[in-house]
C-alpha cells in the first residue's frame, strides 16, 4: 500500500499492453469496494482489460474483477481473504491510527533504494486508511474466474496460500526482487488467456 508504478521494474513493461500505475490521489476511500469503484473511474478500466495486482493492488482488483469481466487477474504477494494477512499485523492494526507514517514516509525518502522509494513517495494518511481497510475486508468477492497467484514462500506480510500457481525463493516484494521470474511465469498464462 505504500508503493508506486516502482512495484514493477523492468521487465513488467515488456508485458503486451503492460502499464504501471501509481495511486491516484487519495480522496477519502476507507474500503477496498469503495477504491477498487474509484480505480475504475479514475484509470477507464473496461471489461477485457487485465488486471496485475501485488499486495494491496492485488486485493483491490479482486474487488475489481467481481465489478468488470477481466481478460485475466494476476495476484502477486497478495490475498483473497483478510485472513491470509498475517495474524500478528492483523492485531496490530489499531496502531495504525497513531504510527507516523509521515516521519516514516519521509525516512523513507532519504534511503537512496528503490524498494524505499515508492513508499517515501507515498501519501501517510492512505496507508493509515488502508491498514484499516484491509484488516476489516471480508474478502474477495465471487469471482468468474480463479486469479493466477503468484507468491514469495518467505513472505511475511501476506501467508502463502496452500494453493498458488508459483511460489519463489523470495518476500513480500517479488515483484521487484523477482522481477524476470514473475514475468517469465506470466507472460505465456497471459497469451492463453488472452490471445
Amino acid at each position: 500500500m505504500g508503493a508506486d508504478h516502482r512495484m514493477f521494474p523492468p521487465p513488467w513493461n515488456s508485458l503486451p499492453g503492460f502499464i504501471a500505475r501509481d495511486w491516484p490521489r487519495h480522496e477519502g476511500e476507507t474500503s477496498l469496494p469503495e477504491l477498487g469503484d474509484r480505480l475504475i473511474k479514475e484509470f477507464r478500466i473496461q471489461p477485457g482489460d487485465g488486471i496485475i495486482g501485488a499486495s494491496l493492488g492485488g486485493m483491490v482488483g479482486c474487488e475489481i474483477a467481481a465489478r468488470i469481466e477481466l481478460s485475466h487477474l494476476v495476484l502477486v504477494g497478495s490475498a483473497v481473504d483478510a485472513s491470509e494477512v498475517r495474524s500478528v499485523l492483523r492485531l496490530l492494526h489499531p496502531v495504525a491510527a497513531i504510527t507516523p507514517f509521515r516521519f516514516l514516509t519521509s525516512l523513507a525518502r532519504r534511503i537512496p533504494s528503490s524498494l524505499t522509494e515508492g513508499f517515501g513517495a507515498s501519501d501517510p494518511n492512505f496507508i493509515r486508511v488502508m491498514c484499516r481497510a484491509v484488516c476489516e475486508w471480508p474478502g474477495s468477492p465471487p469471482l468468474a474466474a480463479n486469479p493466477l497467484r503468484v507468491h514469495g514462500r518467505s513472505d511475511w506480510i501476506i501467508c502463502p496460500p496452500p494453493k498458488a500457481d508459483l511460489f519463489i525463493d523470495g518476500g513480500h516484494l517479488i515483484s521487484m526482487t523477482h522481477a524476470s521470474a514473475c514475468v517469465d511465469f506470466v507472460r505465456p498464462r497471459l497469451t492463453q488467456t488472452n490471445p
